[in-house]
């Protein structure tokens, strides 16, 4: 029950996402339907459906708390999307380590802004962000998830793929509860289904 409620606020904050990217870009984002599951932080990487094992990744985090909730959000960037993302966000320089981070840190800024502020405006809550931190650049996605490989709690993981339609980008978004968040919200989504 709590994953159904959960999925519905979760679609309703990623259309706020795709659309601040689409009209920022000038293009049209495809939107899935986001997957919610319980899963252990060491089990992470399997979680990520549209990962290609073979290809190289880079990654970006953002953590965040309010009140009863804490966790993190992740953004997972297709190293062979940057160049392609780079062009769209009309920067001058197109290549090098430097943009990469650039267009990293930018997509996880357009990304996780809107879709938290959407996941707080219909759960009432006021959520606050840390800065934002490359977790990793050009590895497989085993590689930018094992710091959270030790810890054996459980997290309940909103995934969500951006596609965007007649370009070679994608990017994977994953937004991570922890544990102790879960009575909270269990709680004010209880109370916002009633």
């Amino acid at each position: 029950m709590l994953n159904d409620y959960l999925r519905e606020i979760a679609n309703v904050a990623m259309g706020r996402s795709s659309d601040l990217l689409a009209r920022l870009l000038g293009i049209f984002v495809r939107q899935p339907i986001p997957k919610v599951a319980f899963i252990a932080s060491s089990e992470l990487h399997m979680t990520i459906a549209a990962a290609d094992d073979e290809a190289h990744y880079s990654a970006a985090c953002q953590g965040f708390t309010g009140a009863g909730v804490a966790g993190e959000a992740m953004l997972l960037f297709a190293d062979s999307s940057f160049r392609e993302m780079a062009e769209m966000l009309h920067y001058d320089n197109l290549d090098g380590p430097a943009v990469n981070i650039e267009v990293l840190m930018d997509m996880s800024s357009i990304l996780f802004g809107a879709f938290l502020k959407g996941i707080g405006d219909q759960m009432d809550l006021r959520l606050g962000l840390s800065h934002p931190t490359v977790l990793g650049q050009h590895r497989q996605i085993a590689e930018l998830l094992d710091h959270h490989h030790n810890h054996e709690q459980q997290l309940l993981c909103i995934e969500i793929t951006y596609t965007i339609e007649n370009h070679n980008i994608q990017c994977d978004m994953l937004v991570l509860f922890t544990e102790d968040s879960l009575p909270f919200l269990q709680q004010r989504l209880q109370y916002l289904a009633e």
